[in-house]
């Protein structure tokens, strides 16, 4: 360890980091210090050979050489210095390629070595309060931005190394929750499938093999839920398995096992079929997870593309068809009810042009599950939203829903409603507070935020009073099907 030390501080001398002829022994250092830790881990108090601080300053110094820091157009720039240096002490241009050549693979030895024991150096805490108090901690932000960089690149090798560092940071700092929400939120938003995939499988395999690890089951079911249409057969498999491993310890059985074989079928519809059926057994199964689901769900959907969004829908349904939207006291939706609504709300608005049939089969799916009153609860809530935001935008994406609602067999009793509305009464303007959100709703994953959702003006642009029925009743427009003459006064359908 004194050695180690003497060496990290050799190493870290401005001239020495711009000394080529060091490369190698920098490689050397990485190689010492990653077995040397992981032999010190082995022992009874491993903080007595390598103190927190030491491990932290070999893992910041490594940093700047594996290629992947914070930093890394000053650390290119250096070197090439470096490079340049050393080839103008080359006077033959013989010599200067092979000097290149050999430099260049010292140099990708180098970082190899650094990430392999920067991996290593992560199977620890990430912060520890010394006896006197003091908190010392690393970087977190920065070692998950290391990370990502890692998983961006193409190579195989890279992933793997990157793939145990997150495991072992994910295993040694159980007591920070949070590690594993990322690790789980970016197996919605990574960019490339071959980063999807690094994510999670680590996730997968920390949740499997560590039964200790607990985390809140509808976290990783709404997770495993996504991956699960994914284009990759072996990401869906692992998905199938993590989900039949966790509901187990949950003592429930949705046979699941019936449909790995569709599950890992290369044809799409066969596999999203598959999909959608694993998601409507877990929602018939749990369905009082059905509104913490959605919330999962609707907090990473904007952020996705449109086949992503498109395959998050096709997990979404079965959940919204199970869900009754209550009322409280009050006489207003509950917490649970107003989430729903208001993050529906906000899918229609940001995605109901690229993803018009998913966004109509997600109101519809709310108005024709077995509870009935939720198309009142729908109407009653997006009439009031128009009423508190008093603006032609609130309005035209209210009668868009109107027109999905109207196409199911509920849609004469919209009409109805709707109808029923237009009355004296309710045309005299009156001036009202805006209805504040359930306390309550904050709690949940997500709530959007709907005054940051739409643009508004001073104005207020619409007689909302005068007009707000009218302008929804006119989406949807009443077709006898039989003579209004008949004395029963005739079925009506509705026609779009």
């Amino acid at each position: 360890m004194n050695y180690t030390k003497d060496l990290r501080i050799f190493l870290s001398d401005t001239e020495i980091q711009n000394d080529a002829h060091f490369l190698k022994l920098r490689t050397h250092y990485c190689g010492l210090v990653e077995v040397l830790y992981e032999g010190v881990s082995k022992t009874s108090d491993p903080l007595q050979w390598m103190p927190f601080q030491a491990r932290k300053a070999a893992f910041t110094l490594m940093e700047e050489w594996c290629g992947y820091a914070a930093n890394q157009a000053q650390i290119r720039q250096r070197e090439e210095q470096m490079r340049r240096s050393m080839l103008d002490r080359e006077v033959d241009m013989g010599h200067k390629n092979q000097a290149s050549a050999a430099h260049e693979i010292e140099r990708r030895d180098l970082r190899t070595a650094a990430l392999s024991a920067m991996a290593a150096l992560c199977a620890g805490p990430v912060s520890i309060t010394t006896d006197s108090k003091v908190l010392l901690q690393f970087d977190v932000r920065r070692m998950l931005s290391w990370i990502d960089s890692i998983f961006e690149t193409p190579s195989d090798r890279t992933h793997a190394i990157g793939r145990r560092a997150l495991t072992n940071l994910l295993i040694h700092n159980r007591e920070h929750p949070y590690l594993l929400d990322r690790a789980i939120e970016m197996c919605y938003l990574s960019k490339s499938a071959k980063a999807l995939e690094s994510y999670f499988e680590v996730v997968t395999q920390v949740l499997t093999h560590h039964e200790q690890y607990t985390l809140p089951f509808w976290k990783v079911l709404s997770a495993g839920l996504y991956t699960l249409g994914h284009e990759h057969s072996g990401i869906r498999m692992k998905s199938a398995r993590l989900l039949r491993t966790l509901e187990a310890r949950e003592q429930k059985n949705s046979k699941l096992q019936d449909l790995d074989i569709s599950i890992s079928d290369k044809t799409i519809a066969v596999y999203k079929l598959a999909q959608f059926e694993t998601s409507r057994r877990l929602a018939k199964q749990h369905s009082e997870l059905a509104f913490l689901v959605f919330s999962q769900f609707s907090y990473y959907f904007k952020d996705l593309q449109p086949d992503h969004q498109r395959n998050m829908v096709a997990a979404m349904l079965p959940w919204v068809q199970t869900v009754e939207l209550q009322v409280n006291a009050d006489g207003g939706p509950t917490a649970n009810s107003y989430m729903l609504l208001v993050n529906m709300f906000e899918i229609t608005v940001r995605c109901g042009n690229a993803l018009h049939n998913e966004i109509q089969a997600l109101w519809q799916a709310l108005a024709t599950g077995p509870y009935g009153g939720n198309v009142q609860l729908i109407l009653n809530f997006i009439i009031n939203l128009c009423l508190d935001k008093r603006e032609q935008n609130y309005v035209d994406f209210s009668k868009q829903i109107v027109v999905h609602l109207s196409s199911t067999p509920a849609g004469l009793k919209v009409v109805e409603f709707l109808l029923m509305q237009i009355n004296p009464r309710s045309m005299v303007s009156e001036k009202r507070e805006p209805a504040a959100p359930p306390p309550d709703a904050a709690n949940l994953p997500y709530l959007a935020d709907l005054s940051a959702l739409l643009p508004s003006s001073n104005k207020q642009v619409c007689k909302l009073k005068n007009s707000y029925e009218q302008s929804l009743t006119k989406s949807v427009r009443v077709r006898p099907w039989t003579d209004l003459s008949d004395p029963t006064g005739g079925s009506y359908g509705i026609a779009y």
